[in-house]
């Protein structure tokens, strides 16, 4: 029997008062804890209230017709859109769920029920059971009526209970989070707590890197199109394992458009677009210093790709795609050359991470091989580099109907604003 995945994150969070499928447990937000668990299934689901706000969640996303109508909607748009006979439905609100468990309960399945129910103490878990694309017929005409609750559902179809407690699991397996305090409780019983990412701005980088060339000498890897839901996503793909490892990882607030141009002339001078006046992509001209005024060829390596972004003081060396290596490889080899050359500011803009997200999508397969590929990168120079390794990033994308998009040819969405700052860690 196929048995696909189904995850209900489309809840209003009313009593949590923040989203909670974007709470933190141990690295993992909800949703992606849950989504985790159910990786071994064939078809994973994920039932939103819209969208855009899930895009990276790397399962197909369907939403409600029937708003406000409550979980029996998100439970009957993925039975409509899903192949398998049946779906098992969890609740995004579940962190301590395990593989073993969904494996166990969904393994006692035999194909006779409607609807497989899990029972802790003698009360019905609708947000963790199986339900069967038979039932669809059965939901659409209480969706008609104007009942949701699951409870009148199982009262008409065909159930069989499995409780619990013989299947010798704690009730915390289950264990919905509804509040502040419940929240609290969990990461306080599991010695945990969560990390609070600040969000900082663009603005910031440049003065923050000057600083430290006061100190030590400065790597720069402007890694273009880098978004922090992106970053999120490569994690989970295991295509940043250097990174992880070796830089802390900050989100960072981009400026609006979120476009390279005014994006890279904010990272270069510390301003924003209504001061440096770059606005677009067509825009070259900066009002004001970067970071290299005063700086030469002789202490400076400025490395980018084919083309000259923005006219600084200083005039980047361009690397074109030859010999089957992209641009990204050959600013890497200059990039080595210079640590080698003992460069006190070194800034190489590799763009490849974009042109993959904007072809294929920000979370395909193509993409996150391209940004293991640039992990290599940041590996080797940061094996040779001995001063202070910065990352930095311009803005995210979100997937549109053929890739990636973001800026003045889509409206933006939030992954397109939020990019991402990196620091390595001190030895």
């Amino acid at each position: 029997m196929k048995i696909a995945a189904g995850v209900l994150a489309g809840g209003r969070s009313t009593r949590m008062g923040k989203n909670k499928a974007s709470l933190e447990w141990k690295g993992e937000t909800f949703l992606e804890r849950v989504l985790s668990v159910c990786r071994d299934f064939p078809e994973i689901y994920v039932s939103v209230d819209k969208k855009e706000k899930y895009v990276s969640c790397g399962a197909v996303l369907v939403e409600d017709e029937k708003q406000g109508f409550g979980p029996l909607e998100g439970i009957y748009q993925i039975l409509r859109t899903m192949d398998a006979a049946y779906a098992l439905i969890l609740a995004t609100d579940m962190p301590m769920v395990s593989r073993e468990f969904v494996r166990d309960f969904t393994g006692r399945l035999t194909g006779e029920e409607e609807c497989l129910v899990l029972r802790m103490e003698g009360r019905a878990q609708p947000l963790c059971s199986v339900y069967s694309k038979k039932l669809l017929p059965l939901i659409d005409a209480m969706r008609q009526n104007g009942e949701h609750k699951p409870g009148l559902l199982f009262q008409r179809a065909k159930c069989r209970y499995v409780d619990l407690e013989e299947m010798h699991y704690g009730k915390e397996i289950v264990e919905n989070v509804n509040t502040p305090v419940e929240y609290q409780r969990i990461c306080q019983e599991a010695n945990w707590k969560p990390e609070e990412k600040k969000e900082r701005k663009l603005e910031a980088f440049c003065g923050y890197a000057k600083e430290k060339l006061k100190k030590t000498p400065v790597l720069i890897c402007y890694l273009d199109g880098f978004g922090y839901t992106m970053y999120r996503q490569a994690l989970k793909q295991d295509a940043v394992s250097y990174i992880r490892k070796n830089f802390s990882i900050d989100p960072v607030r981009t400026v609006s458009p979120p476009l390279t141009n005014p994006a890279m002339a904010t990272i270069l001078t510390g301003v924003s677009p209504q001061v440096h006046k770059v606005y677009s992509r067509k825009d070259r001209e900066l009002a004001v210093p970067t970071i290299f005024a005063g700086r030469t060829d002789a202490d400076t390596a400025f490395l980018e790709g084919d083309t000259r972004i923005l006219k600084t003081e200083l005039s980047p060396k361009l690397h074109c795609q030859k010999q089957g290596k992209g641009c990204d490889y050959w600013t890497f080899l200059d990039g080595r050359k210079a640590v080698q050359e003992q460069k006190t500011l070194i800034f190489l803009h590799f763009h490849e991470i974009d042109d993959a997200a904007h072809t294929y999508g920000p979370y395909a397969a193509q993409t996150m091989e391209k940004i293991k590929e640039i992990d290599g990168y940041i590996k080797s120079l940061s094996d040779r580099f001995l001063g202070s390794f910065l990352l930095i990033s311009d803005h995210g994308l979100h997937e549109d109907l053929v890739g990636g998009t973001h800026g003045e040819d889509a409206t933006p969405c939030r992954e397109d604003f939020i990019a991402v700052w990196g620091e390595r860690y001190e030895n």
